[in-house]
């Protein structure tokens, strides 16, 4: 079995993104937060949520502590929305992140995540 970390690698490496792999880890271990494990991996930072989208996605854009109110997951693999809430440093009401397949910002509140962990299904709000 394949460790979801490896996984994500192999998904990100094939969508041509904008930063090497090693990049992306490096800052988010810097200012943001990886959480790998057998079940899951996550990547994701503290951000304002309605900050620009290119400063979203920017994994070396730090926005001050102070002034976030959201995660934005960068990268996520295995059961990781379900278990995001459990493992946050930080207790932020949004989550964000950025679909690869429709190439959209997703934002959801973390109570809907709290409440999808517990299996109940969750709508998430398309941002433009």
């Amino acid at each position: 079995m394949i460790a979801p970390i490896w996984k994500a690698k192999a998904a990100y490496e094939a969508c041509e993104p904008p930063y090497p792999w090693d990049e992306m880890i490096n800052a988010h271990l810097g200012q943001g937060y990886c959480v790998s494990t057998t079940e899951y991996f996550i990547c994701a930072r503290p951000v304002v949520k309605d900050a620009p989208e290119c400063e979203l996605i920017d994994p070396n854009f730090e926005f001050p502590l102070q002034h976030c109110n959201a995660w934005f997951v960068y990268m996520a693999a295995g059961n990781a929305l379900a278990s995001l809430w459990t493992v946050q440093p930080l207790d932020l009401p949004w989550v964000i992140y950025y679909r690869l397949d429709s190439y959209c910002l997703r934002v959801f509140s973390n109570e809907r995540i709290r409440r999808l962990s517990h299996g109940q299904r969750i709508k998430t709000k398309t941002t433009t």
